[in-house]
């Protein structure tokens, strides 16, 4: 069958909600479903309307309609199963609540659940179960991001609440030692004032005296309380001491100067610089030092300070008639530094019966140790390891014919038939100690047409943009270790190779373990974390 559109309208022929799987012009679609009042009748609850070129295949749904727009040549009785899906769909996803308010509110959910049921016009082999879980897409791995970012958040905050308090302690430092404060300010040295500033306290964020329009001033000091006023030479007019002096008509000898600098200002900058902080200096000022190096990111203690990941990679050409052809494992072993203080590290090492596998370490470790006994170490231990950096320190590789060490073996049985091929394949995992997760299995299809799939142990998946039939598992372990899938297309059987296989592992092939971390200098023990992974770099039967 080959589903036009599906879409669901209001009985005086108002769409609601439509959802195109082939390429339809705007106008064609509006045509047809305007059309479809029309043709129905009454009195019927599950039906079916032809035209000379379509076919409605529709269901009442309280006050609306469901509907499927299909070509003469689909099959009827599938387009029915299609249809009986989707209101479970539409069911599910307004709450039991169908009308038209409740459509409109569940529009973009329902066309997401619609693509999940058919795909390119053809319908997928879902369930209501499934298809809930595919548009829910709860993700592990994306919660514990989320976790990070937060926690990562949090110490940045708590990071600058304690660099906050820190230059005010060294602020408060300075002032008792007779600083004037944070920078030289627009007004300092010169003004609109007699004495340089805006008010006869230029230079300060508090009140500046008696005058109210001199009541602040971005002078010289940035300290918050209010300093003690200033006393002034007596004027002729006989205003106090404590008075400021007014300004005059005559233009002051000096106008307002930006970029002049204070001598107490800047040696208060420097005396921060000398002490490691970076400061920002107004662009109008001489800038600052720029050479003091940026702030490593901050370890987090709930973490191991050595993070170690073994990862292999998979290179595996199965016989379509049975035996190996290749087989090759490509291992790496990483070291990632995460606390700046254990950067000088050792790790011991314990290996298994490794037989065949070649071993090759990074130039900068020490090789004795390694082949005596089993410790990856510094050939130079004053040359700490970068932090926060993936950095390889040992390689090995193994290849040969041996069919005990494929993990997953692919047997493909392709059958000429009067209309094309039958194929069944099956799996079977050889080593039983061995979890596969994410295991997808490509089978071409040289027509492009989706086959009839018949039997199948877990989830199938035609892509007709790819020519492919992807045969899907969420892992295989000890309790499914076999597995088979039996389809027909109108293929020849020889196109259906090569078959293609691709899933991950939390394992290593090569017998190799952490013993222990422990620091270069005192020989204490450092917390660390290992992580393995298997991934297909390219597992194919051919």
């Amino acid at each position: 069958m080959v589903v036009l559109s599906a879409a669901i309208a209001t009985k005086q022929g108002k769409t609601l909600v439509a959802r195109q799987f082939v390429e339809m012009t705007r106008i064609r679609i509006e045509g047809l479903l305007s059309a479809f009042p029309k043709l129905i009748g009454s009195g019927k609850q599950h039906t079916y309307v032809e035209t000379e070129t379509v076919r409605y295949v529709y269901q009442p749904m309280e006050s609306l309609f469901l509907l499927l727009i299909t070509n003469k040549a689909s099959n009827i009785l599938e387009d029915l199963e299609t249809l009986r899906l989707l209101s479970k769909v539409v069911q599910e996803w307004c709450q039991n609540v169908i009308d038209e308010d409740g459509v409109l509110k569940n529009a973009f959910d329902l066309v997401f659940a619609f693509d999940e049921v058919i795909s390119m016009g053809y319908r997928e082999s879902v369930s209501l179960p499934q298809i809930k879980t595919y548009c829910e897409m709860e993700s592990h791995e994306e919660k514990l991001h989320q976790m990070i970012k937060i926690s990562k958040m949090n110490e940045a905050k708590e990071l600058a609440k304690k660099k906050m308090m820190e230059m005010d302690r060294r602020r408060a430092e300075v002032e008792r030692q007779g600083g004037s404060g944070y920078g030289s300010g627009i007004g300092s040295n010169s003004g609109f004032g007699p004495s340089g500033g805006y008010g006869p306290s230029a230079g300060n964020y508090g009140q500046g005296g008696s005058n109210p329009t001199s009541s602040s001033g971005f002078g010289s000091s940035s300290q918050y309380n209010r300093p003690e006023p200033q006393t002034t030479p007596k004027t002729s007019s006989g205003r106090g001491p404590t008075e400021p002096a007014l300004p005059t008509s005559k233009a002051p000898s000096k106008g307002m100067q930006l970029g002049a600098k204070n001598k107490k200002s800047d040696a208060m900058l420097s005396s921060l610089r000398s002490e490691g902080e970076a400061l920002e200096v107004s662009p109008t000022r001489q800038p600052s030092d720029t050479s003091a190096p940026a702030p490593s990111a901050t370890y987090n203690p709930l973490q191991g300070a050595v993070q170690v990941l073994i990862e292999e990679k998979l290179v595996v050409q199965l016989n379509r008639d049975g035996g190996v052809n290749n087989l090759e494992i490509k291992g790496d072993l990483y070291l990632t530094i995460l606390d700046e203080n254990k950067a000088k590290v050792a790790v011991r090492m314990q290996q298994g019966p490794n037989s065949g596998y070649q071993f090759k370490l990074h130039p900068n470790m020490n090789k004795q140790q390694w082949g005596e006994q089993s410790i990856l170490g510094l050939r130079d231990p004053s040359r700490p390891y970068p932090v926060n950096n993936k950095t390889p320190v040992l390689k090995w590789r193994l290849q040969g014919k041996d069919e005990a060490m494929v993990p997953l073996m692919i047997s493909c049985w392709p059958s000429p038939t009067a209309g094309g091929s039958t194929v069944n394949i099956e799996y079977e995992l050889l080593n039983r100690d061995v979890e596969l997760s994410e295991v997808s299995i490509f089978i071409p299809i040289s027509n492009g047409q989706p086959p009839q799939v018949s039997q199948v142990d877990g989830l199938y998946k035609f892509r007709p943009k790819e020519s492919q039939l992807e045969w899907r598992l969420a892992s295989i372990s000890s309790s499914n270790p076999s597995g088979s899938l039996e389809f027909s297309a109108p293929v020849d059987p020889a196109s259906v190779f090569p078959v293609t296989v691709s899933f991950t592992a939390a394992s290593s092939f090569c017998q190799l373990d952490v013993v222990d971390v422990s620091n270069i200098d005192d020989q204490q023990p450092v917390t660390y974390e290992v992580r393995k992974m298997i991934a297909t770099e390219d597992y194919n039967i051919s």
